[in-house]
């Protein structure tokens, strides 16, 4: 995750006094971005042939006619031995996306009974993008939704202190945006055991569950300072990243990915990021501010930064989205129980 910095000021946005460690920028949108849909596609399978097939399709379906804007790809191995091919789509207008559904020939292949049979499964997690629900940080906006940003140049002060993410949401100045779940998450999700391969199934993700996904490149890093990264800094990551993704009760965390980004090539790059669903905004706050593996990637990335001042060449960035009660369904066909939101609701 994105560090942030102690201490937090008080009030909707930075005291007046506060003075970020570092530039960053924070984006806003002009009108061409109107009603955004950020879609994550991707397919699943032991299978390397199998998920090799699926995932070619993919990328033809995204390559037709109103395809996304943009799109990355990432892949990882979850904890039932699935290799994910993901897909982040984004698309600036959602009547482009969803005629993008019907001219692609995606919907109509996604809901072919002949994906229920095969060896891979398919999980489609969409997002309607509120932009009053909607914050980004960077160093650079040239990841994620920030690319479509109409202030490229300008940086932000509500940033680099813990309580700046909701600082940086429109929506929460003016409600507390907390989850309508009851809380904490049961110890055994409710789904538990519920068969999934050979289905289609449904789950409507509940309101003001946030989601965020947050990058690190480290493309343009060498000698010591990546050795520093790769030795001190990235094993806390993923220690953070596991414990999020097995310790839901814990945390509010519905699911977590950390995935390794795929370059043009589809070869492994220089860069990774993490997908996480939490059941608010206030849960992520929670585990970011005081948990001890969150506490572990931002001191190591803090030691990092003081032992390499003059590098610097670590590029860090995140967006978070907090849904509404109208989003649609996320749909997972023929997955695994435990893929995203199957095991809650």
């Amino acid at each position: 995750m994105h560090p942030e910095e102690p201490p937090a000021p008080a009030g909707p946005g930075p005291r007046a006094d506060w003075e970020p460690p570092y530039p960053a920028h924070s984006s806003r949108f002009g009108s061409e971005v109107r009603d955004p849909v950020i879609s994550y596609v991707a397919c699943q399978s032991r299978s390397e042939d199998a998920l090799r097939e699926a995932t070619n399709l993919l990328e033809q379906f995204l390559g037709r006619a109103e395809g996304p804007d943009f799109h990355e790809r990432s892949a990882f191995r979850d904890e039932h031995g699935f290799v994910n091919e993901v897909f982040a789509c984004y698309w600036l207008d959602r009547d482009r996306y969803d005629a993008w559904t019907t001219a692609s020939g995606f919907a109509v292949w996604l809901h072919h009974p002949d994906r229920l049979a095969s060896e891979v499964g398919v999980w489609q997690e969409t997002i309607l993008v509120s932009l009053d629900r909607l914050e980004t940080i960077a160093g650079r906006p040239d990841y994620g939704i920030a690319r479509a940003a109409a202030n490229p140049g300008e940086t932000t002060r509500a940033h680099a202190y813990f309580g700046s993410m909701r600082h940086r949401i429109g929506a929460a100045a003016r409600a507390p945006l907390d989850t309508p779940l009851d809380t904490p998450l049961p110890h055994r999700p409710a789904a538990a055991g519920r068969p999934t391969h050979g289905f289609l199934l449904r789950v409507r993700p509940p309101a003001n569950m946030a989601v965020i996904r947050s990058g690190q490149d480290w493309t343009a890093v060498g000698g010591d300072e990546l050795r520093t990264y790769l030795d001190e800094v990235h094993p806390r990551l993923l220690e953070g990243m596991a414990f999020l993704r097995d310790q839901p009760a814990a945390t509010g965390c519905l699911s977590c990915r950390f995935m390794t980004e795929r370059g043009p090539d589809g070869g492994e790059a220089s860069r990774s990021s993490g997908l996480a669903m939490f059941l608010s905004l206030r849960h992520l706050e929670e585990w970011s501010r005081g948990h001890p593996t969150h506490l572990a990637i931002f001191n190591s990335f803090w030691a990092m930064v003081r032992k390499h001042w003059d590098g610097r060449n670590l590029r860090l960035w995140h967006e978070v989205c907090v849904l509404r009660e109208d989003n649609p369904d996320f749909v997972y066909v023929n997955c695994h129980e435990a893929t995203g939101l199957l095991r809650w609701f």
